[in-house]
Parts: C-alpha cells; structure tokens; sequence
C-alpha cells in the first residue's frame, strides 16, 4: 500500500493591523514621518485545520514610494534554536501585503522560513538544569 508523503504545515501571517507600538528593532530599523507601522500574528495550518502561534511579524511601510523593513518575532526570545527577531533588508513593494510576501519568500529562499512558535517544552541545560525550547510543527530545530 502506498503511504501520501506528509506535507509539512505551512505558516503565514493573519490580517496585516496599524499598530502604534512597533517593537524596538523595527523602530530602530525605519524611521521617517510618511512610515505607517503594521502587526500580524502567524498562523500556522495543515489538512484544512489553523492554529495560532506565539510568533508574528511586524512592517514599517511608507506608501509615498512602497519602501519597508519587515521584522519576525519569535514571540519567545533569543533561544539556542531560534532567534528572537528577524529583521529584513530595505527594499520596495507595491502593497503592505506584497511586501510581507517578499520577507517571506526571501527567508525561505535563504534556508530560514518564517515559522510560528507552537509551544514551549523543558529541555535539559547542561548540568544546571533545564530551560525552555520552542517547537515548530513540521520542522526541527534549529533550521539550518
């Protein structure tokens, strides 16, 4: 009997919201007085079921001539598995959407997508004892 290879979850982000408290390295990131600020939570799905991930991204985005930074937040912080936040490079895109697709096309393409912290688990921390690990569905970490 032939077995379906298991497709791995995909994660995405949720409606695109203004927000007025960027996180400090998007602040750091862009500054400038036509920059518009946005926040979406990442959304994780498989076989036509979501759920909600501790992760979500953020852009700073000037509508004048579509330049953005996007950022990832892991949602848990710095870990030896993951990094707290990803920022992106300046670049140019025609809508706010278009430009979360570009970070996240990007970072896929450079071996690091942009997943979503499903939970936290005890691992053991050396002799000292143990600490919090993220968990991602469908993938182990940390991504190479």
């Amino acid at each position: 009997m032939a077995t379906k290879d298991r497709v791995r979850p995909a994660y995405r982000w949720a409606e695109l919201l203004p927000t007025d408290e960027p996180s400090r390295e998007l602040i750091a990131a862009v500054s400038g007085a036509d920059v518009r600020h946005f926040t979406a939570s990442v959304v994780g799905s498989e076989d036509g079921k979501e759920w909600q991930t501790s992760s979500w991204v953020e852009l700073a985005y000037r509508k004048s001539d579509g330049g953005f930074r996007a950022v990832w937040k892991s949602g848990v912080g710095d870990t030896p598995e993951l990094p707290g936040a990803i920022v992106s490079d300046w670049s140019t895109a025609p809508t706010r959407d278009d430009a979360i697709a570009q970070f996240f096309d990007r970072q896929r393409a450079a071996g690091f997508p942009l997943v979503g912290v499903c939970e936290l688990i005890k691992v053991r921390n050396g002799t000292r004892g143990y600490r919090d690990a993220p968990v991602v569905l469908g993938y182990e970490l940390p991504l190479p």
